[in-house]
């Protein structure tokens, strides 16, 4: 029996580069910022098949930053020397801003939740940003340590969304909202405020006494 006899033919097809990046509709926001969410530079391998990763990455990058309504396409160019320039296509539009900030309570308690809204008020119709986000409930973690709500967890429950996206309301729910004291009797060596300073209450973990 004889072996079967194969042929191969190889085909060299010429690898493309992504010769420049161009990015257009961006005010707001550097180009090396958004570069850096494109994740490519000019050099690297051009992939079709990527097209619609950049544009979910770039698209990623604007939502965070609190711009939930832009627009973002993706196209290319192909040069005589069949390397590509990558368009970047920027609708930045209109970002969505804080309206409201409402609390919870476990147990009801509507003085702390007067107290928090006010707490948090200056960081309304501000951009709907992760890093916004994260100075209110830095905001609340601080208030709550400093008045002695040694227990409270606060837990941000939704985001809700006017039909457009340009507003948001943010409801934080409160769990165990008891402040707590400190009696002491039998001290006659110590100050009350020498004693406190031992006991280092601020850096008791809430949640955990």
């Amino acid at each position: 029996e004889k072996d079967a006899q194969w042929a191969y033919s190889l085909l060299a097809v010429q690898l493309r580069r992504i010769q420049e990046i161009k990015i257009s509709g961006n005010s707001h926001f550097d180009r090396d910022d958004i570069l850096g969410a494109i994740g490519l530079k000019p050099g690297a391998k051009f992939d079709r098949s990527k097209i619609l990763e950049i544009e979910d990455r770039v698209k990623e990058f604007y939502g965070r930053r609190g711009y939930l309504n832009s627009l973002v396409s993706i196209g290319f160019d192909e040069s005589a020397n069949q390397d590509m320039t990558l368009l970047v296509r920027i609708r930045e539009r209109e970002p969505c801003l804080i309206e409201k900030i409402e609390f919870n309570a476990e147990n009801p308690n509507p003085g702390l939740n007067e107290r928090l809204t006010r707490n948090t008020r200056r960081l309304l119709e501000k951009p709907f940003t992760e890093q916004n986000v994260a100075t209110i409930e830095a905001s609340l973690q601080e208030f709550l340590k400093k008045n002695r709500y040694l227990n409270t967890v606060v837990q941000q429950r939704d985001a809700r969304y006017n039909a457009a996206k340009t507003r948001v309301t943010l409801t934080y729910d409160l769990t165990d909202t008891y402040t707590y004291e400190v009696l002491l009797s039998g001290y006659k060596a110590y100050t009350i405020n020498e004693i406190l300073r031992k006991l280092n209450l601020d850096e008791f973990v809430r949640g955990t006494a």
